[in-house]
């Protein structure tokens, strides 16, 4: 997993093959997360409604304590960030 800067947003790359989760789950090609203005917080029922839908969610795992510090870390160094969801992130990551 790759952290790059550019300007004021943020990229974490899970790279090809790179295994994450707790289901041994890897991407077929390089994947990117941008963060800038994007992050926000959704009830997890909304997740589970789109999960029902045709195009839905589908759990593939879930990420260690240490790869979702690390993809929150990430998400916290956006300047672009709003500071109500830098709190709540802070604390959460804290918890892990």
């Amino acid at each position: 997993m790759v952290v790059l800067f550019i300007k004021v947003y943020l990229i974490i790359i899970f790279q090809k093959g790179y295994v994450i989760g707790d289901q041994n789950y890897s991407f077929e090609k390089d994947t990117f997360i941008f963060f800038s203005n994007n992050v926000r917080k959704e009830s997890f029922s909304k997740f589970e409604a789109a999960a029902k839908t045709v195009f839905g969610i589908v759990q593939l795992g879930v990420l260690t304590n240490e790869e979702l510090k690390r993809v929150i870390k990430c998400a916290l160094k956006s300047k672009l960030i709003v500071k109500y969801i830098e709190d709540e992130l802070t604390v959460f990551k804290s918890t892990l």
